[in-house]
């Protein structure tokens, strides 16, 4: 069952994670696809390509199109790289709870 989820026990994951039970797994998933969409509308908000904005994070081009596309769930340490560069750290409130503070651009 794990393998059609795509949340193998890597030690990425469980470091991360911790072992989760088939529901928490499947919540998980949800939540990291989301965190994908959301990282390409930050990038379409800044008028960046996907190679711009690989190259601005530190991150391979690959790695963007499947967050983009929904093929892998994006990670605490990307979240964290995204969530603390400089011209991206307005939309940490967005990406890490769905919530906007206009007053903050």
């Amino acid at each position: 069952m794990e393998g059609l989820l795509g949340l193998q026990d890597s030690p990425d994951f469980v470091v991360t994670y911790g072992r989760l039970n088939i529901e928490d797994r499947l919540l998980m998933k949800t939540l990291l696809i989301d965190h994908g969409k959301k990282l390409k509308a930050v990038r379409l908000s800044e008028g960046m390509t996907q190679i711009e904005f690989s190259h601005v994070l530190g991150i391979g081009l690959g790695t963007i199109k499947n967050y983009g596309a929904g093929i892998r769930g994006v990670g605490l340490v990307i979240l964290d790289r995204v969530t603390n560069h400089p011209k991206f750290s307005k939309y940490t409130l967005w990406l890490m709870t769905n919530s906007t503070a206009p007053e903050y651009g």
